[in-house]
């Protein structure tokens, strides 16, 4: 059964010298079960431009408009690792000749494996490049 979508605006706090915003997000469990549980994150330090609640609802906004218009998916917060260990290399492996599965594995486990605890959401082909880069590099 789909879980009905309700309209979130959050819970912005002050606590210490930094804005926070509280609010809830379902996620993908360990079992591929959906989740509904409470997150926290860090907006901006209380300072400057960001001196008052009315001045960091915007950057609230901007986090919680995703999850509002049903444009983010539980899935979305599978790691990256999660993704690729589970879907993606046997699947490669499945349809891809010994070689290439070696390959793509290889790569995976020397470039890209220990940082991939982002979010698949949160993951941009971007990132994937840069994490190549600055491993060729070293």
């Amino acid at each position: 059964m789909k879980r009905t979508r309700h309209h979130q605006s959050g819970y912005v706090f002050l606590k210490g010298s930094n804005w926070y915003l509280r609010y809830r997000e379902d996620v993908t469990g360990q079992d591929g079960s959906i989740e509904h549980i409470q997150k926290c994150r860090q907006l901006a330090k209380a300072e400057g431009k960001y001196r008052s609640r009315r001045s960091v609802e915007q950057l609230a906004e901007d986090i919680l408009r995703p999850l509002n218009d049903g444009t983010s998916t539980a899935e979305g917060t599978m790691s990256l690792n999660q993704f690729v260990e589970e879907l993606y290399l046997p699947y490669v492996e499945e349809q891809k000749r010994r070689s290439t599965y070696c390959g793509y594995k290889n790569l995976w486990l020397r470039y890209i494996q220990q940082d991939g605890q982002l979010a698949l959401r949160d993951f941009r082909t971007l990132d994937g490049q840069q994490m190549f880069t600055v491993y060729r590099h070293a």
